[in-house]
């Protein structure tokens, strides 16, 4: 008994510390809430993004963009089936080399760029799995990790990790002129992906389609229902101290603003039984697209996943129906 009482009081004192550092964190710096929100300080250690086969991704290939000084950020191009890719000799292809070969301007398979969610990098097993499917339904597929994960440099940002997007769409796009593009987002990455889709738009030049994989409204809303939030976000002060941080920090990921705004058809996928992020907040969006997004628009549709399927916040990949649903999306 002694003993279990000695655990439930050290619990207790470890809760009050960090409750009590939380706060202190967000009154001294507003920098606190950046890496509450993208966790790219969570990464698997000795990771070698450069050599793909240790992750038994035989058909890939790493090539890197520089976006701005000081800014490299690491790819991952899938090759598609049934194209052969040899790492031992293609690995060492300049990038020139490597598009020539298995990028050429007569092919016109659609392209997906992945945009992962907060914490680790582009050799997560679920992310590779995803990918790998994609490529096996014959799609060139880029998976990126934004500035400041895994082996990209420099600070994430939302207007950072958009524009890294940007230069990865319009570096792909200037090569395949004739290629149909997608943005695949998810989690965090549905906010970046969906700012990005905005932004094209707001030039002219949408991507075919947007796929928002379990998408929150927007950022605010999205922290204060994260799993462990009411712990700490539970008083007025330290809500309004979070919000005061994400806009001095010019954080907003607003889907629901964005997607109003994106002149391509969006497909959203979400699962009933997501712990983090709420199927309601799916709902919510299909809502007010419904309300305010102009009738001459792409449509937008969602997919929803029953909660028998387990398939949480990041197992939709591993069901056999989604990928019937995005070859109709991608292909008609």
């Amino acid at each position: 008994m002694n003993f279990l009482l000695s655990i439930a009081r050290f619990i207790l004192y470890l809760y009050f510390f960090l409750y009590a550092l939380v706060h202190l964190l967000l009154l001294i710096t507003p920098e606190t809430a950046r890496y509450l929100i993208f966790m790219n300080y969570m990464n698997w250690p000795m990771r070698d993004l450069q050599n793909p086969p240790k992750y038994e991704q035989h058909n890939v290939h790493n090539f890197y963009l520089d976006v701005e000084p000081k800014v490299r950020v690491g790819v991952w191009h899938f090759i598609p089936a049934p194209l052969e890719y040899n790492f031992s000799a293609d690995s060492k292809k300049n990038l020139k080399e490597h598009f020539e070969t298995y990028f050429k301007v007569h092919d016109k398979r659609p392209v997906v760029i992945y945009v992962h969610g907060n914490d680790r990098d582009r050799s997560d097993y679920g992310r590779m799995k995803l990918c790998q499917s994609l490529a096996g339904l014959g799609y060139h597929v880029f998976a990126i990790d934004y500035r400041g994960f895994g082996d990209s440099t420099g600070t994430p940002s939302e207007t950072g990790c958009v524009n890294d997007v940007l230069e990865l769409y319009n570096f792909v796009k200037a090569i395949q002129k004739e290629s149909k593009i997608f943005l695949w987002g998810h989690s965090l990455g549905t906010g970046i992906s969906s700012h990005a889709a905005k932004i094209l738009s707001d030039f002219k030049s949408p991507p075919a389609g947007v796929v928002l994989e379990a998408p929150f409204y927007n950022i605010s809303q999205a922290a204060k229902e994260y799993i462990i939030s009411p712990l700490f976000l539970n008083n007025p002060w330290i809500i309004r101290m979070g919000d005061e941080a994400l806009q001095k920090l010019n954080i907003h990921f607003n889907n629901a603003e964005n997607i109003l705004k994106t002149k391509s058809k969006i497909l959203i996928l979400h699962a009933e039984d997501d712990m983090l992020i709420p199927q309601d907040r799916s709902r919510d969006l299909i809502k007010i697209c419904n309300q305010k997004r102009p009738q001459d628009y792409p449509p937008v549709k969602l997919v929803e996943f029953h909660k028998r399927f387990g398939l949480g916040h990041a197992k939709i990949y591993t069901h056999k129906e989604l990928y019937p649903v995005i070859k109709e999306f991608i292909e008609n």
